[in-house]
């Protein structure tokens, strides 16, 4: 019973208990419901899922350090970044869902792009994932996702709007949600609405030149905006995931507590919401509550 809810049968970072609430098959790596593409970055950057839509590394690196889970990417902040040529998976033409995990540094004057895909040729349609940078009224030092207009300015919708610094140096968990059911673009942090704005959604299949790079953001002028910290399990969905499944995806280790949580009190995931740390007679999920 104990593998059964808190173990990963086939390795596709989804304990089996959720792929059990998900109705997917805990044995098979493809099977993750509108799952188009996973990139575990642990050591490489190969495509988990079964659609093989492996990445490329670009300007001599990133290297790869301990992540959340596994390995993670750590990029440079000068050329480093991955590309991923068959963006079949990633052209969508209504909801989807991104999600990945980061690590931010201190307040720059010029914005570090996590994630990006679009047309190359003028930025719209397209969407991408960024710290932000300082000197923005609306969002300074914040992380924030734009889904381009056709022409400016683009729908925002920031996780932070209050001129907080996010907490530097620790893994952060970031999700974007397209809805074409509601036309709304919402951004999550560690599982938390951060805002949402009204958005008509895109149409990423028209543009002939197309990419989706980790660590930067392409277009006109070439690349640049690269980032300079870790970044591990990127997720992309066909559809806009609701937040309880959100929240799951913020539970690597599927023990009902968060790993930014856990993160925040212990170096490790090691943990479970049955035991108790600091012996008062409350449990770790308890404490969570």
């Amino acid at each position: 019973a104990d593998d059964l809810y808190g173990g990963d049968a086939d390795g596709d970072g989804r304990t089996d208990a959720q792929e059990y609430a998900d109705g997917t098959d805990p044995i098979d790596p493809g099977s993750t419901l509108g799952l188009t593409g996973y990139y575990p970055l642990d050591g490489n950057a190969n495509d988990g899922t079964d659609n093989g839509r492996d990445g490329t590394a670009n300007g001599g690196g990133p290297t790869y350090v301990s992540g959340l889970s596994g390995q993670a990417a750590s990029f440079d902040g000068f050329n480093d970044y991955i590309s991923i040529s068959d963006t079949d998976g990633v052209r969508f033409t209504g909801s989807f869902t991104v999600s990945l995990w980061c690590q931010v540094g201190s307040n720059e004057n010029f914005p570090r792009m996590l994630l990006w895909f679009g047309d190359t040729t003028d930025f719209c349609p397209g969407l991408n994932i960024a710290k932000n940078r300082v000197s923005d009224p609306s969002y300074p030092g914040g992380l924030v996702g734009t889904h381009f207009n056709q022409s400016p300015p683009p729908d925002m919708a920031g996780t932070l709007d209050d001129g907080t610094e996010l907490a530097q140096d620790t893994w952060l968990h970031l999700t974007l949600v397209v809805d074409s059911a509601g036309n709304s673009l919402s951004c999550y942090l560690n599982g938390v609405s951060q805002g949402s704005t009204s958005t008509t959604v895109r149409d990423f299949s028209v543009p002939t030149s197309f990419n989706f790079l980790i660590g930067a953001a392409t277009g006109p002028g070439g690349t640049g905006g690269f980032y300079n910290r870790p970044i591990d399990e990127v997720r992309l969905y066909d559809r806009a995931l609701p937040v309880q499944e959100i929240i799951r995806l913020g539970d690597t280790d599927g023990d009902t507590l968060p790993d930014w949580w856990e993160l925040t009190y212990w170096p490790s995931l090691t943990h479970s919401g049955s035991d108790d740390l600091d012996d008062d007679g409350v449990d770790n999920a308890a404490e969570y509550a």
